[in-house]
């Protein structure tokens, strides 16, 4: 008994285009940024695999948020309840 091979699905069509898709490199993360709550958006940015990106200044810890809720004095989200560690 033969066993069928099924094409490949991601190549279209007779995979004459698949060179074309291969050049091109892929979006990592599309990202779009709202500052007013989502009234309005910044454009779209993308990650591609290609680009060099620069290094992360402090990794695993996110940037003090600057906010008006949290920047106004009062007890960020991401802060501990004090006694707690």
């Amino acid at each position: 008994m033969t066993r069928r091979e099924e094409p490949s699905r991601r190549t279209p069509g007779n995979g004459t285009q698949a060179a074309s898709f291969a050049a091109e490199p892929r979006v990592l993360l599309r990202l779009r940024v709202s500052r007013d709550a989502g009234r309005t958006w910044g454009q779209v940015k993308e990650v591609r695999e290609d680009e060099i990106l620069p290094p992360v200044e402090n990794p695993g810890f996110f940037p003090p948020c600057t906010c008006l809720r949290c920047s106004s004095g009062a007890p960020s989200p991401s802060t501990p309840a004090p006694g707690w560690s």
